[in-house]
């Protein structure tokens, strides 16, 4: 038994010695305000510690400056943009009752119907005990009934389980069961900690993959070899002419490389399957892909899946691909039992879906003067629509709009223009990450101006004017940049 003061109280908990507090509190003894998040700390650790330092901090110095603020919180970690919160409610409750603070409830999300494929709920909300109710039926899962799942999925992308050993798994007290769930294993267990110790300590063994040695400096010359092959879905005015025609050119080569989302909370999703009906509680980004791959994987009709909408902690674009809850789905008939299965961030990392690599070839033609008179990228990457609908690519004229996002429909006037393109599929997994193809193209043409102004012998701003004479709004954009060295000077307004 370990002895422990909580909240004021005195509490026994019947835990293993290494289990770290975050799990001891949230399954031992249901203090779910504390969550498992970003893994550099529990979620809701950085709040809490800040609430802590804050209300020291007002104890002794009632109206606190900034700098005392800074001071006082410094040490705890913040990725989610609370912090500035968390400094406008001290300077309020130092008495600055003129200091912005949004004082506005936040609202519980609406969720989107689904056509008739299925049944969603409508709003969620927080109960006494921390629970996530359904607001209109206020049902819950019920925690005692619950049986936490770790993933245990392959290191190498798409490798497929060729065979396993459950027993040291199963040698980890509180660890029920293994069972198999597509591209991995998932450990049951009744409290989450023993679930991740098991997942660590399961041998599994996988089969092998044409990709096994791939590395970053394979996917790099892969990339580059793919700029050798592109197709061309833009080419406006004679590029060829008009190259050769230049008093002077500008080139550069640019590789971007493969990000994960990484949101602070990782995968994961509960399901419960009674019969042939099933409940999904889960973070997504699109509730009728959970749906359909939950009905899929249980045989059974959409309509007969009931979706809640859980608050998230991050998405990106990351939680439109909904396989967890489908693995979930899995074990839960397996197991007899509702199932909440976790990733943990390597899993994220390794089987996750990534923004693609990509790399860039780029050329400008200038005139005697420095002006520009053509443009030319030729780019090679992955597709995030090729996954998803590859259909569409039997057509060859069709054209990923996100593969070119940015350059084919850019504002800048660049004469003479052409963009070429070549998908080149690797793995892993590729998909939407925030801006989508903006991402990569927003960094290669912006910087690539930047190099274009040094060969013009042109201020970087001057450039991009000269570039959108047509276009009043952007142009007002850029003169507003209260950055530039010579705005003081030249008495621009943002």
């Amino acid at each position: 038994m370990i002895e422990l003061t909580i909240n004021g109280q005195a509490r026994r908990l019947d835990a293993a010695p290494d289990m770290p507090l975050l799990w001891a509190l949230r399954d031992i003894l249901n203090l779910t305000g504390t969550k498992h998040g970003c893994g550099i700390a529990p979620c809701g650790y950085c709040q809490s510690g800040q609430i802590m330092a804050a209300a020291a901090l007002l104890r002794e110095t009632p109206r606190p400056t900034d700098a005392q603020i800074d001071a006082a919180l410094e040490g705890h970690v913040c990725r989610c943009g609370s912090c500035q919160r968390i400094r406008a409610a001290m300077h309020q409750a130092g008495g600055h009752a003129s200091w912005p603070c949004s004082t506005a409830a936040s609202r519980p999300p609406t969720i989107a119907g689904t056509g008739g494929n299925g049944t969603l709920s409508g709003f969620l909300r927080i109960a006494d005990d921390g629970r996530v109710v359904h607001a209109a039926s206020n049902r819950a899962l019920g925690f005692g009934e619950l049986a936490e799942a770790a993933a245990r999925l392959p290191e190498v992308f798409g490798a497929e389980l060729d065979s396993f050993d459950a027993a040291p798994a199963m040698a980890i007290p509180g660890v029920v069961q293994v069972v198999p769930i597509p591209r991995g294993l998932a450990v049951a267990a009744t409290n989450t900690w023993a679930a991740l110790r098991g997942a660590e300590a399961l041998v599994a063994r996988w089969k092998a993959t044409p990709h096994d040695g791939l590395d970053s400096a394979g996917v790099l010359a892969r990339l580059r070899a793919a700029l050798d092959q592109p197709q061309r879905p833009r080419n406006d005015g004679d590029w060829e002419a008009t190259r050769a025609a230049a008093a002077r050119a500008a080139s550069a080569t640019d590789e971007v490389p493969s990000l994960a989302h990484a949101p602070m909370q990782t995968e994961n999703g509960t399901v419960r399957v009674t019969g042939d009906r099933a409940e999904v509680w889960a973070p997504t980004q699109h509730q009728d892909w959970c749906v359909r791959d939950v009905a899929a994987a249980l045989s059974i009709p959409p309509a007969h899946v009931t979706m809640h909408t859980t608050y998230a902690g991050g998405g990106f674009g990351w939680r439109l691909h909904v396989e967890v809850v489908a693995q979930a789905a899995h074990a839960a008939r397996a197991l007899g039992r509702p199932v909440q299965l976790m990733w943990s961030r390597g899993d994220e990392f390794a089987q996750g879906h990534y923004r693609p690599a990509f790399a860039a070839k780029m050329e400008a033609a200038l005139d005697a003067s420095g002006r520009v008179t053509g443009f030319n990228i030729r780019a090679a990457g992955g597709s995030v629509m090729y996954d998803d609908r590859p259909w569409l690519f039997r057509n060859p004229s069709f054209m990923d709009p996100f593969a070119l996002q940015s350059v084919t429909d850019t504002r800048y006037r660049l004469g003479a223009f052409r963009a070429e393109y070549a998908r080149l599929d690797l793995p892993p997994k590729v998909w939407v990450w925030r801006s989508v193809g903006s991402s990569q193209y927003g960094f290669f043409v912006e910087s690539f101006l930047d190099e274009v102004a040094a060969a013009a012998n042109k201020d970087l701003l001057a450039l991009r004017r000269e570039l959108l004479p047509h276009r009043p709004h952007q142009r007002g954009a850029v003169d507003g940049n209260p950055h530039h060295p010579q705005r003081p000077a030249a008495g621009w307004r943002g």
